[in-house]
């Protein structure tokens, strides 16, 4: 059994610590940018939208790809780095074309592989990590810097790529001889293997802190086909709490985040906190979760279980536990959040 990731899936910082499940209260105003990159639905009805790509920053919405020109194709963007003035997206059209596209202040560039996942800027350079499936050929984990892209050994994902200093690292997954998926961390593109056994894993994140190398991922349990969180430091996995679906680092604080019991629960270093509790007949999910200063964002999505009110469902933003629900709804995708 493999797991099949197309982003990278970051979690939580969390220094304000939550006493119950979720408020109704709104997000109060910030300084700060916060800048959504999503698969939007256009259409009538949950079942005949078409998903188009745009970029949020607050109430101000940024259509990356005209719904109107897609035909029998669906685009979104999936990551967002901001580097001084300037904004960087990446995502792909998928469908009767299939490519990835980089998106600078807006104005488009077709890349030369098929799913970009994550995109990081450092100084005059811009890495962008992805998998590229040519036709007749077998899907590759891809690194494309400045123009320039290269395959990575033994990959198929590329899910995340970050940069500390001159070192460059991505996260991604490649196949084991039994056909599972096991996770794979590449510093200057030389290949570590993260896991080796008949569970399938899949690294989504690099987190750095002096020098600690920490590598976030997913195992898929094959009894009950579910994902959990994965954590290694400096190669060796550490343990984290039960039902942990996402991990993040900052410093030496590792915090975990789940949905259990149609719940969202959040932990710092193994300390449970409750954050929602959907009510009956609505269901929660998790989606993104960055940090800025002292401050914690949670992205997540709130819907109803009936079939007939699907078009209902919508995104939201936590910011120190409050909540503020986005203008965001239906079949949409959202992976990421950056916060400036």
């Amino acid at each position: 059994m493999r797991i099949n990731i197309q982003i990278i899936i970051s979690v939580i910082v969390m220094s304000f610590v939550f006493t119950s499940c979720g408020t109704n209260n709104d997000v109060q105003t910030s300084s700060k940018n916060v800048y959504i990159p999503c698969g939007e639905s256009y259409g009538s009805t949950y079942s005949n939208s078409l998903i188009y790509a745009s970029l949020w920053n607050g109430t101000n919405k940024t259509t990356l790809t005209d719904p109107k020109s897609l035909i029998n194709s669906n685009s979104w963007a999936t990551s967002v780095f901001v580097s001084d003035n300037d904004v960087y997206v990446v995502g792909q059209i998928s469908g009767t074309v299939n490519y990835a596209i980089l998106w600078k202040n807006g104005v488009q560039t077709i890349l030369p592989f098929s799913i970009a996942n994550s995109v990081y800027v450092s100084g005059n350079d811009v890495y962008i990590a992805g998998q590229n499936n040519s036709s007749g050929s077998q899907q590759t984990a891809v690194l494309w810097k400045n123009g320039t892209l290269t395959q990575l050994q033994g990959g198929v994902n590329a899910n995340y790529v970050y940069v500390n200093g001159t070192d460059v690292y991505v996260a991604g997954s490649g196949s084991t001889a039994d056909n599972y998926t096991m996770a794979i961390l590449w510093k200057n593109g030389v290949e570590n293997q993260m896991s080796k056994n008949s569970i399938s894993t899949a690294a989504t994140s690099v987190f750095i802190s002096g020098n600690d190398i920490y590598v976030g991922g997913l195992n898929n349990y094959v009894n009950n086909g579910g994902t959990l969180a994965n954590l290694w430091k400096n190669n060796v996995a550490v343990q984290l709490p039960a039902g942990a679906e996402q991990v993040y680092v900052i410093g030496n604080d590792v915090y975990t985040a789940a949905i259990i019991n149609n719940c969202l629960i959040m932990w710092k270093n193994g300390i449970k906190t409750t954050l929602y509790q959907a009510e009956k007949y609505t269901s929660v999910g998790l989606n993104a979760i960055n940090v800025s200063g002292s401050d914690v964002y949670v992205l997540g999505s709130i819907g109803s279980t009936l079939q007939t009110e699907k078009d209902n469902m919508h995104y939201v933003l936590w910011k120190n536990g409050l909540k503020t629900d986005l203008s965001i709804h239906g079949n949409s995708m959202i992976n990421s959040i950056f916060v400036k």
